[in-house]
Formats: C-alpha cells, structure tokens, sequence
C-alpha cells in the first residue's frame, strides 16, 4: 500500500514541475517544514522547495522540462527514486539526464527531500558539475529571490 501511495505523490510533484503548475499546488504533498538537502546545502520550508523550482523554471535552459519516475526502491518511510529529466534546448535538440532523489516521508507527505546538483545537468548544463559553479547558482537564486519579491 505505502509504495502506490508514496510512488503516487512523487509522480504529482514531478508532473506539477513538469506542467509547470502553480509551484504552491504542491503543498498537498510536500510538508510546510520540509528539509531540503543539496550537496552540502541544507535548507528548511516549502518555501524554499518552490524558490528552487521557480529558479530552475525561470533560468534553466530547457523548455518542456519533463521529469519521469523510473526505478523506485522503498524502505519503509525512505523512498529512493531513479527517473529521467528531459526537456529541448533553443536549438531544438533533446536533452536528457538520469537523475536520482532520495524522499523521507511522514503521513502522506514528503518530509525530506535528498538530491545532489548532479540530477541539474539536463536543465543547467555540464559546469553545474562543479562545486563553484553550483554555489553560485545557489548565491544567484537567492539574490533573484531578494530582489524579485520572492520569499527566501
């Protein structure tokens, strides 16, 4: 039961990033306290979740992102999940990346979400690999959230 139902909720949040829905319609599935957790990089809230989305939305290279769920191994409330991000570049060619996120659960809602920068080089290109150029994407994300109104 707890893998359909886990494995239901993932597929939600990655079709909401995916359509490009409302970042908030999330909130049905992903705790207000969620613990985010980026090489290195901690942070806590959903608000941080959808800065991080509106910025992958925003200064990305893909259009038509796509994220599909593959292979999903659960372990109780831990749920690790391999997938596929995909999405066109300007020039029109296809692009597409393994990923792989790991989700702690609590009830029916994501409480920890566990990803590295490495699941970012389909949408941000190969330099995303290096640590400098990560933290400086993070450091840009935040400025543009200061300075746009965004909530950080």
């Amino acid at each position: 039961m707890a893998e359909h139902l886990y494995s239901g909720i993932i597929d939600m949040v990655f079709r909401i990033i995916s359509e490009r829905a409302p970042t908030q319609s999330a909130s049905r599935y992903i705790d207000e306290r969620v613990v985010l957790k980026m090489d290195g990089i901690s942070a806590q809230g959903f608000h941080y979740w959808c800065l991080w989305v509106d910025y992958l939305r925003n200064f990305g290279r893909l259009a038509n992102l796509s994220l599909v769920r593959g292979q999903t191994v659960i372990d109780g409330n831990w749920v690790e999940v391999k997938g596929i991000a995909s999405g066109d570049l300007k020039n029109h060619k296809r692009v597409e990346h393994e990923i792989f996120v790991k989700y702690r659960f609590i009830g029916t809602k994501i409480a920890e979400i566990h990803t590295t920068r490495f699941n970012y080089i389909a949408a941000f290109g190969n330099k995303i690999k290096y640590k400098w150029v990560f933290y400086g994407l993070v450091l840009h994300m935040l400025l543009w959230a200061r300075f746009s109104g965004r909530r950080s």
